[in-house]
């Protein structure tokens, strides 16, 4: 534990007085500066030890900030904070804090802005593949345009990921929708001509891992199927519950199990020969993080095929049955982008469902002062003025039998918005006619 901060000092020789003799000159050269022009001026110095060696010099040093006073410029206003042994809080690392804020803004807006395109284009195909039988021809092209705007949407996720840095090994996360982004980017810019077979079901539970490392993971794992020219790329996945054996790459508790599989070599052609492969060691560690079960049976470096699991731990599985059946529900759909706003109306109207439209937070306020007779709200959250997360807050206290459903890119919620039900950007009709009956069995029972 570091030193206490410095005294608030009206007289600043009581502040040389508290830092290392060896910093006086800096600290004598920053105030020199602050007397001369305005601030902020920071500096990092080191508190004395105060005759004890036993705290590190990194728990000593100290952000302090001089600002001179307005009018005669003749009193000099010191800030200080105690800062830890990342650097986050040197000057230089409060300017990349700021660039990083302003990169991931307008990273976000982007991201955002490209999803509501995304949406248009899911929406829009998805309902014409619902609503008419396209022959053969025209529903080949249809859904390579809906696996095209598909691509688009994993490296949108991609984009946050970077921008983000999220590595939280304890967050969870829907194995079924993060493989199926991770294989999207993996196709197109790792594997490309490698065969991609994915038999991940979608109905699985969410497993107690970040899904940047799970995308880590199965990066790494691509890398190795590339750089040893393995045919085939093959991933699927099942619930195990019951307890581990003992000597078993499995963790205890209930599992999801991920197996991962290279093809068969060609006859009489082997892989070609390498050292230890970094990447599967990257792999083991990533996992070893997150306290989830890996195990190699064959590298593919060899004459057999690449074969490996992974065991994740999996979190609960909401209490809730899904509906058998979904009722036509009265939906209040709030969207600022009028695009996208009667795309997604027509998809929930194809749905069988009743959609009243509202462009703003303040326009669906307004309509529900009219009536409230509404099942169900799907809003935006990144409208202007109010946000979604603002406009649910509100309808939640003033309309609390209104289910809520909140729109926005994966990673864009903040936590309070868990209370609510989400619709990661952009989605399908598929995704809108789920959430929309997870909604559904609250509403009967109430």
């Amino acid at each position: 534990m570091g030193p206490p901060p410095p005294p608030h000092a009206a007289d600043l020789s009581d502040l040389a007085a508290w830092f290392e003799p060896e910093d006086r000159a800096l600290l004598d050269l920053t105030l020199d500066a602050a007397r001369r022009a305005d601030g902020p001026h920071d500096v990092v110095l080191r508190a004395r030890a105060e005759g004890s060696d036993s705290v590190p010099e990194a728990e000593r040093r100290v952000l302090v900030r001089f600002l001179r006073e307005a009018g005669d410029g003749r009193r000099i206003h010191a800030l200080s904070r105690a800062i830890g042994d990342d650097g986050a809080e040197t000057p230089a690392g409060l300017n990349e804090r700021r660039r990083n804020t302003v990169l991931r803004r307008v990273t976000d807006g982007i991201v955002h802005d490209f999803n509501d395109v995304l949406t248009v284009i899911l929406a829009n195909l998805g309902t014409l593949r619902r609503r008419h039988g396209l022959n053969p021809e025209p529903a080949r092209l249809v859904d390579a345009a809906l696996a095209g705007a598909g691509r688009g949407a994993a490296l949108t996720r991609r984009m946050l990921s970077l921008v983000r840095g999220e590595d939280g090994t304890i967050a969870e996360c829907d194995v079924g929708r993060s493989v199926e982004a991770a294989l999207a980017f993996m196709g197109a810019n790792v594997l490309r001509d490698v065969p991609v077979i994915n038999r991940v079901p979608g109905d699985l539970p969410k497993v107690l891992c970040a899904e940047r490392i799970l995308e880590l993971v199965l990066l790494n794992l691509a890398f190795h199927f590339r750089d040893h020219r393995l045919r085939g790329f093959a991933i699927g996945a099942a619930e195990h519950e019951g307890e581990a054996e003992p000597g078993h790459a499995r963790p205890a508790g209930p599992c999801v199990r991920l197996l991962i599989a290279s093809g068969q070599h060609e006859p009489g052609r082997q892989a070609p020969s390498a050292p230890r492969p970094e990447s599967l060691e990257t792999v083991a560690r990533l996992l070893a993080e997150i306290e989830a079960g890996w195990h190699l049976v064959a590298d593919g470096t060899g004459e057999e095929a690449f074969l490996a699991e992974i065991w994740l731990r999996a979190a609960g599985r909401r209490t809730e049955e899904p509906a058998l059946w979904q009722p036509a529900l009265r939906v209040l759909l709030v969207e600022s982008d009028s695009l996208v706003r009667a795309s997604v109306a027509e998809a929930l109207t194809d749905l069988g469902h009743e959609v009243v439209q509202a462009a703003s937070g303040e326009h669906a306020l307004a309509l529900l002062c009219e009536s409230a007779a509404y099942d169900a709200m799907v809003a935006d959250q990144s409208m202007p003025v109010m946000t979604g997360l603002q406009l649910a807050a509100t309808v939640v206290e003033r309309y609390p039998d209104i289910r809520i459903i909140l729109a926005s890119p994966h990673g864009h919620l903040p936590a309070a918005a868990r209370r609510f039900l989400q619709l990661e950007k952009p989605f399908r009709p598929d995704d809108l006619a789920a959430v929309l009956s997870a909604a559904a069995p609250q509403m009967r029972a109430a």
